[in-house]
Formats: C-alpha cells, sequence, structure tokens
C-alpha cells in the first residue's frame, strides 16, 4: 500500500512514489553541490534535499520512487533524500497524485439538482436545465474540474464544490434579508443561478488531467469572467424567442452583471463592482468560502503547528487546527 506524504512522522524513513515539482542543484556553504526542491502528491508538497548527487540528475514534473527520511530544519519538515529511481508514467496511478474534494461528487451533483428544482423563474430555469442538466459530456467536465490553479477548490470536484457551496449559502441570505429588510425585493433565482454560474469558465481556464493542475492558452487570454458571461449570453440569445413574454433582456443583464462583478473589486480583476443587492451577496460568499476552503487546503494534511505566510489571509500564518499533538512542532522550545 502506497504511503502518503502527510502520513510519514518526522524523522521516519521511508520509501514512496513521488511527483517531482522542482529541482534546482544549488551549492552549499561548504562549497558542495546538492540539489534542492519539491515533491509532492495528493496530500501534500514537501521541500526536499539531496546531498550526494554524483552526478545524478533529477527531473522536474516526472514521477520517481524516493527514498529518505523526514526531518526537521528551521521549524520546516524537508526530506532528506538518499535515493531516488525514475517512474514510468504507465506504472504509476494518477489518483495517487491528483487531489480530489472530500465530499462525494455524486451527493454534491445532486444537490445541485436539488436547487435548480427550486427555481421558479422561466428563463433562469431553462438556461440550469439546459447547462446542468441536458448536456451530459459538459456535466462530466464540469463534476471533475477544479476551482483553481492553487488558490481554493484546487482539486477534481473543486469547482462543483464551490458552487454548491455558493449557492446553498446564497439562499440562507437571500430568506433573511426578505424577510427581515428587502421584503421579497430580492430574487432568490437570480442570485443562486448566478451562483452556480459566476464561475463556469474554469471548465475552460484549467487543465487537470495531468498531476498537476496548469492554466490553458484560453484561461491565460481570455479568462474565466469573459468564458462565463459570454457562455450565458450565447445560449439566452440562441433560445431567446422561447421567451416572449419574459423581459429576457433585464434578467440577462442583471445575471451577467452579476458574473462580471464577483472578484467585487477592480483591482481583483472584476470588469465591474457589484451593483445589485444580488451580486454584493454572491461577491462576498464566493470571497468567504473561497478563503475557508483555502485555509482547509493549507492546514488539515499539514506537518507544522503554522504554515507558511498565505496571501489570501493577508500573509497571515495559519494556525493548523488539525495536527496530532504527538506531530505538533514546539515553536517556543
Amino acid at each position: 500500500m502506497k504511503k502518503y506524504l502527510s502520513e510519514i512522522l518526522e524523522n521516519e524513513e521511508f520509501t514512496t512514489d513521488i511527483f517531482l515539482v522542482s529541482a534546482i542543484e544549488k551549492i552549499a556553504k561548504t562549497g558542495k553541490k546538492y540539489i534542492t526542491g519539491e515533491v509532492l502528491d495528493k496530500t501534500l508538497k514537501l521541500k526536499f534535499n539531496l546531498w550526494n548527487i554524483e552526478n545524478r540528475t533529477l527531473e522536474k514534473n516526472c514521477y520517481y520512487s524516493f527514498t529518505g527520511k523526514l526531518e526537521k530544519y528551521n521549524n520546516s519538515f524537508q526530506i532528506n533524500l538518499f535515493k531516488f529511481s525514475k517512474k514510468n508514467e504507465k506504472n504509476i496511478d494518477l489518483l495517487d497524485f491528483k487531489k480530489s474534494t472530500d465530499l462525494n461528487i455524486e451527493n454534491l451533483y445532486n444537490d445541485l439538482l436539488n436547487i435548480l428544482s427550486a427555481i421558479k423563474d422561466p428563463f433562469y430555469k431553462f438556461l440550469a436545465d439546459e447547462i446542468f442538466v441536458k448536456n451530459e459530456d459538459f456535466i462530466k467536465n464540469f463534476k471533475n474540474s477544479p476551482a483553481a490553479e492553487k488558490v481554493h477548490g484546487a482539486y477534481i470536484g473543486g469547482l462543483l464544490e464551490h458552487s454548491v457551496n455558493i449557492a446553498k449559502m446564497a439562499e440562507i441570505l437571500v430568506n433573511f434579508y426578505n424577510e427581515f429588510y428587502f421584503f421579497g425585493k430580492l430574487s432568490k433565482d437570480l442570485t443562486v443561478i448566478g451562483s452556480l454560474l459566476h464561475d463556469i469558465g474554469k471548465m475552460w481556464e484549467y487543465d487537470y488531467h495531468g498531476a498537476l493542475i496548469k492554466t490553458t492558452k484560453k484561461g491565460e487570454l481570455l479568462g474565466h469572467i469573459y468564458m462565463s458571461s459570454n457562455l450565458i449570453n450565447d445560449l439566452a440569445n440562441k433560445y431567446k424567442a422561447k421567451f416572449p413574454d419574459c423581459d429576457i433582456d433585464e434578467k440577462l443583464i442583471k445575471l451577467i452583471h452579476l458574473v462580471l462583478s464577483h472578484h467585487g473589486k477592480l483591482e481583483f480583476g472584476a470588469p465591474v463592482v457589484p451593483k445589485i443587492p444580488e451580486a454584493i451577496i454572491v461577491y462576498h460568499l464566493d470571497n468567504i468560502d473561497a478563503k475557508m476552503i483555502n485555509f482547509l487546503s493549507n492546514t488539515k494534511n499539514a506537518v507544522e503547528e503554522f504554515t507558511d505566510r498565505n496571501f489570501v489571509h493577508e500573509n497571515a500564518r495559519l494556525y493548523n487546527i488539525f495536527l496530532d499533538e504527538k506531530r505538533r512542532i514546539n515553536y517556543e522550545s
């Protein structure tokens, strides 16, 4: 059985398969050459050092069998690498290296269908069915797509998980503010369909078929905000004639505005800031869910009491609430 990096204890010697993210030759203070870099599996990313290189080289973006020891240096865990051998990708189980949501993907999709069943507006209901129900290839891709390359939900099922999370929370907030403040003026249907579609362009922004999630050419040149809004606009205009009695233009403008503004600020990549209450709700829920999932991803398998500084959380070192006490580093010692 494979031993994952998160299962290795301090000072334990081990042998396991890893994916090599980076490898750089450096010179130590003694003048001796060594190789340092990073490795990962689906549970963790760790730094390694190979002190006895003996004209050996390591090729990044390849799979290896590593034998080494997990050691602590300057309050950080790293691998002291003893020996290694390159692995043929055909003999590798990619599922050992591809992170996935901890939640059941089919259950998440069923949650999405239950949310869609409550949409009453015929135009929004039609869009939802066309996108999330009728196209099997689209659905399969959506279920597997990550929500990001690194920041949050950077794993299989991340986009589905993130979208459903926001839609569930949006329902609660709309109900609350409608009951006590807006007296039914907020559109739950708009907020929910916007929650589910705001990041839909990420399906084409990222390639998740290898060990690492990578941004595609479309992702780099167009971005998911454009691709999300373009999908909605094209589909709406294609079937506009089906809804002669609905104010499609008004509904479409609000939905696209919600998608375009969900990053909240121009400096964060939003073409426009939120200007309707439904968009304000989705913007803040998007930010909350991203930060909570980022916190979870950076702490649940970490081997240290505090993480490295995290730009998502104002450059804070996050406290690891999941760490087993026997593995906790005493920073005061």
